[in-house]
C-alpha cells in the first residue's frame, strides 16, 4: 500500500522506517503468492499492472479501515504499555556485564520486562527501524541519522592462553598463531589488534573468527593464543576454573568498547540510559 502511494521503493522504505531490501524482497514474495505482477518498472518508478490495480481496489478500502482502528487502539494504549516492556536486539552475546547494565536499565526505566533477541548484523538495522525492537547493543558502529548511540561498556582485549607453559609460548622468536574473535569487537578494534600485535610479534600468523569455540582444541594445545574481550571471557569460566586456559589482558592502549543504539525520538529511554552510564 505505500509502495502505491509513495510511487518508488526509495520513498517508500523512507516512509516505513526500512532500507530498499526487505520492501523490494516483500513486494516478490506477494507476487509469487498471488502467480502474477503487481507492479511494472518505469523509470525510478513502480507502476501498478491491470491487475494490480484491480487488486489494490479491493484491498485499500480494508487497509485503511484495519490501520484506522490499529490507529486508535495503539493511541489508547500508549500510556498504559509504554515502560511495561523493553526489546533488545543482541549482535553481541549476552554477558555478566550486559546482565548487570541491563539489570540497572530495568530497574530506573520502570520496565517490568525486557526481552532479548539475538540479531544479525544484516537484519537488526530493520527491525529497530521498524520498530520490532527498541534497542540494539553490538560493538560495531552504526552511523545512521535515525538512530542515538550510547557507549555502555569499555574495556581491554585480553590474551586466551593455555595454562601451563603459557609464559615461554609468549616469548619465543618462532611463529605465533592468534585467533582474534571478531564475534567480541568491531572492524576497526580488530584492525588495531592486528596492528599491536604485528608490532610486537614481528613473525605473528592471524585469524579473524567468528566462533571462537570451534578453535579452542587449538588453544587447549598450546598451538595458538586467543584474543578476545574481557567481557566474553565469563564464556569460558569453566574452563579458567579447571585451570585449563589462562586469560591476561593484553599490553596496548587499545580498549573494545560495546554500544547500546536507540532511535533518536525515544527520548525517555535514552535519558534512563544515561543515568545508568552516570552511576556505574
Amino acid at each position: 500500500m505505500t509502495v502505491v502511494e509513495q510511487g518508488t521503493i526509495k520513498e517508500a522504505s523512507v516512509s516505513l522506517n526500512l532500507s530498499s531490501s526487505p520492501v523490494s524482497r516483500r513486494i516478490k514474495m506477494l507476487e509469487d503468492w498471488l502467480g502474477f505482477k503487481v507492479f511494472i518498472r518505469k523509470h525510478k518508478d513502480l507502476i501498478l499492472t491491470r491487475k494490480g490495480e484491480e487488486l489494490y481496489a479491493r484491498v485499500a478500502p480494508l487497509y485503511k479501515s484495519i490501520h484506522g482502528i490499529q490507529h486508535a487502539y495503539l493511541s489508547s494504549k500508549k500510556k498504559i504499555s509504554l515502560n511495561k516492556s523493553l526489546r533488545i536486539g543482541m549482535e553481541c552475546s549476552y554477558n555478566l556485564k550486559v546482565g548487570k547494565f541491563i539489570n540497572k536499565l530495568r530497574k530506573k526505566n520502570a520496565t517490568e520486562n525486557i526481552f532479548n533477541f539475538e540479531c544479525s548484523k544484516e537484519k537488526s538495522l530493520d527491525l529497530i527501524l521498524s520498530g520490532e525492537i527498541d534497542a540494539i547493543i553490538t560493538y560495531r558502529n552504526i552511523n545512521h541519522s535515525k538512530l542515538h548511540r550510547i557507549e555502555i561498556i569499555r574495556e581491554k582485549a585480553h590474551f586466551m592462553l593455555r595454562a601451563d607453559g603459557h609464559d615461554s609460548m609468549l616469548k619465543r622468536e618462532s611463529d605465533h598463531i592468534f585467533i582474534i574473535d571478531q564475534q567480541a569487537m568491531d572492524h576497526e578494534s580488530v584492525d588495531k589488534i592486528t596492528s599491536a600485535l604485528y608490532m610486537k610479534y614481528r613473525h605473528a600468523q592471524l585469524l579473524a573468527v567468528n566462533d571462537m569455540n570451534s578453535y579452542l582444541p587449538m588453544i587447549l594445545s598450546g598451538r595458538a593464543i586467543g584474543i578476545i574481550s574481557e567481557m566474553n571471557a565469563t564464556s569460558f569460566v569453566q574452563l579458567i576454573e579447571e585451570q585449563k586456559v589462562k586469560i591476561e589482558c593484553i599490553d596496548t592502549s587499545l580498549e573494545l568498547k560495546t554500544y547500546m543504539y536507540i532511535l533518536n525520538g525515544n527520548l525517555k529511554l535514552i535519558d534512563a540510559i544515561n543515568f545508568v552510564n552516570s552511576t556505574s
